[in-house]
């Protein structure tokens, strides 16, 4: 009753009750005063308690109309309590009915549950079996990924198969209409066989189609490239043809100015040859005078041996019949006695450069003495260091050029063994190991001596070239990226062309080609790529750099030989690498 907000009965007589004595007080003297202060107060004193008795008994009546107020109230609330008691024993009835309903609804609950409990087991099991029908799957997706790896060798197999096929279509053109009918027919009758088949002559067809799209546009820059080319052969044999006449023209001068010094060495030579005669008919003369003059006759003999002396001008040690005969061009004195011919000839042999080895050196020499130059000559047992370097050098181009590059290496291997103090010629003899090697397909030992040759010597143009031309070969992009832009200044339109492809490649993220760098070709077996793996990784360690400068190069070539051989050595990855390089290949081929 207390909790709904009703007054309980109880509690109205206690208020009652505390109300009363209060009243009962009031009534007796309520204001405090005795008999005895009543007897002597004034009038004007007793009206007023007169009227402050009144008041309170008009007090009194309202609390007690109040009090009856409030039992009417409590009578009120009791019957609202009863009321409501009737409703709360009808809302506990219902209630009941409630829980007897929630009851049945937890034993339908329960009874859901254990249903759900076994619904939940037989999804366990589905899930398991689920699980082991995804490990299958997984297994038959790993088989077809295999598969798929047999169908992109497969692929490639054929994509090279479709490369030779459409260079035959381009040799021969006019059976292609044949070729392409035949393949037709081929294609028919494996579709009929199976529908992979049938899908796989589709793509087969549809990258014939392509092959050929890409041969004609092939052919189309083949023409713009041969087209290019005639245009630089045309001007680059208009330059030789300006060089060779410049040469011819000097050749020509040279020649005139050798007939013409050999005109005035040969008439000067018949000069003194004439006054050789001369001298010998006028001393045969004397001798015959001296033999017919009496023998004491000595001063006319002697006026007259001096008379032809003033005749041939002579001197008198020609004139002497004992004295042995000395050739004019020979003798130390002619110039003294015979005039200013036998001077003049003395001093054109001296001065002649058909004799003067300096001289050659200064002229152009025609190409034929330039190649028959070439012959080396045994430098001799008293020869330097550096004349049997250069001995070396001449045999290993004649090697070279005769294509045993072996040979070749080994003289300019010896040349570089020995001791001498040039470092240009030095520089020279490891740009020419460097050719040899590069034709050896072993470009990391090629671009190391490019890299000394260059150490040795930095205006050698020739060791950036080859080291670019090594770059390239093993597809180390970067690198000759960087030698190509020293070097096209100075090159030519050739040197910016390759320039513009590095460029390409290396915005493309090429890679470097390491069948290149381990110098084996593409068919090598696992025990060929080893052998050469460990032959370079002892080669180019950085420890073993011959100076500090070249630890660097080492260092990046070593890094290429370990990368090459970790890719090549895994079977999986070579047959990837060579899958992407085969792709490579082909899109550059024009096949999609």
């Amino acid at each position: 009753a207390g909790a709904l907000g009703v007054a309980s009965p109880a509690a109205s007589p206690s208020t009652s009750k505390a109300s009363k004595p209060r009243s009962c007080a009031n009534t007796t003297n309520p204001d405090g005063v005795t008999d005895e202060e009543v007897e002597v107060m004034t009038v004007e004193r007793l009206v007023a308690l007169c009227k402050s008795r009144g008041e309170l008994i008009k007090e009194l009546s309202e609390e007690l109309e109040g009090a009856r107020g409030a039992h009417e109230e409590t009578a009120a609330a009791l019957a609202r309590s009863n009321a409501r008691e009737e409703t709360l024993e009808e809302e506990l009835r219902r209630s009941a009915e409630r829980c007897s309903e929630v009851e049945a609804g937890r034993r339908s609950a329960r009874a859901a549950l254990a249903e759900m409990a076994s619904q939940n087991a037989r999804l366990v099991s589905a899930f398991s079996a689920k699980k082991e029908e995804v490990r299958s799957l997984k297994s038959e997706v790993a088989e077809a990924r295999k598969g798929v790896d047999d169908d992109n060798a497969d692929i490639a197999a054929k994509l090279l198969a479709a490369q030779s096929e459409a260079a035959s279509l381009r040799e021969a053109a006019a059976r292609k209409d044949a070729d392409v009918a035949r393949a037709e027919a081929a294609a028919e009758s494996e579709r009929a066989s199976s529908r992979a088949s049938s899908r796989e002559l589709e793509k087969l067809r549809d990258r014939l189609a392509q092959t050929e799209r890409s041969r004609r546009r092939l052919d189309a820059e083949h023409a713009a490239t041969r087209a290019r080319t005639d245009d630089e052969i045309a001007i680059a044999v208009r330059v030789a043809r300006k060089e060779l006449d410049v040469e011819r023209a000097q050749f020509q001068t040279e020649r005139s100015r050798w007939e013409a010094e050999r005109r005035r060495i040969t008439g000067e030579l018949s000069a003194a040859r004439e006054a050789t005669a001369k001298a010998a008919e006028d001393a045969a003369a004397a001798r015959a005078e001296a033999r017919a003059a009496p023998r004491d006759n000595t001063g006319a003999s002697a006026s007259n041996a001096h008379g032809h002396q003033k005749r041939s001008g002579s001197s008198t040690a020609s004139t002497n019949p004992s004295a042995p005969y000395r050739d004019p061009l020979r003798d130390p004195f002619r110039q003294q006695t015979n005039g200013s011919n036998a001077a003049a000839a003395v001093n054109a042999k001296a001065v002649s450069p058909l004799r003067n080895p300096k001289s050659w050196s200064k002229t152009k020499t025609p190409t034929k003495q330039k190649h028959s130059s070439s012959t080396a000559k045994s430098p001799g047992p008293n020869a330097t260091p550096r004349q049997r370097a250069e001995h070396h050098k001449v045999k290993g181009n004649n090697e070279f050029h005769a294509k045993r590059y072996e040979a070749a290496l080994a003289q300019y291997s010896a040349g570089l063994a020995l001791d001498f103090s040039d470092d240009a010629f030095r520089a020279i003899l490891h740009a020419n190991r460097a050719a040899a090697l590069q034709a050896m397909r072993q470009y990391c030992e090629a671009v190391v001596d490019c890299c000394a040759s260059h150490l040795l010597d930095p205006k050698y143009l020739r060791a950036l070239q080859r080291r670019a031309d090594a770059y390239l070969s093993m597809g180390d992009w970067p690198n000759a990226a960087n030698d190509l832009e020293a070097l096209t200044p100075h090159m030519g339109a050739e040197c910016a062309t390759k320039l513009a492809e590095a460029r390409r490649k290396v915005k493309k993220g090429t890679t470097c080609d390491h069948y290149a760098v381990l110098g084996v070709g593409h068919e090598a077996s696992g025990s060929e790529i080893k052998q050469a793996y460990r032959q370079l990784a002892l080669k180019m360690h950085p420890d073993k750099a011959p100076k500090p400068e070249l630890r660097s190069a080492a260092e990046a070539m070593f890094k290429h030989v370990a990368q090459a051989y970790a890719t090549l050595s895994d079977a999986t990855q070579r047959k990837r690498y060579d899958s992407t390089v085969v792709m490579s290949r082909f899109r550059r081929s024009g096949g999609y």
